[in-house]
């Protein structure tokens, strides 16, 4: 379960910090290309669930309350994108 953990945390906290590194902005225009809703809020929100979602899983803390908003953030996206 502790690599799971790492892969998992790691892997989101990655995704978090790569969308941080081009700025927030970029991230909210192509959530505004793909018609989501309130885009400037959905960057920012996106990446804090994937960083704290992400510290979380990999310190084993509250695993299963981060992985509610993890798991519907890529559902929303999913959902978004198969219009």
């Amino acid at each position: 379960m502790l690599a799971l953990r790492l892969v998992v945390g790691i892997g989101f906290m990655a995704h978090a910090f790569a969308k941080l590194s081009r700025g927030p902005s970029v991230f909210a225009a192509i959530l505004g290309a793909m018609d989501m809703p309130e885009p400037s809020l959905t960057a920012w929100t996106t990446i804090l669930v994937e960083l704290v979602g992400g510290v979380g899983v990999l310190l084993g803390a509250f695993v299963s309350l981060a992985s509610v908003p993890l798991a519907g953030r890529g559902t929303g996206f999913f959902s978004a994108t198969t219009k």
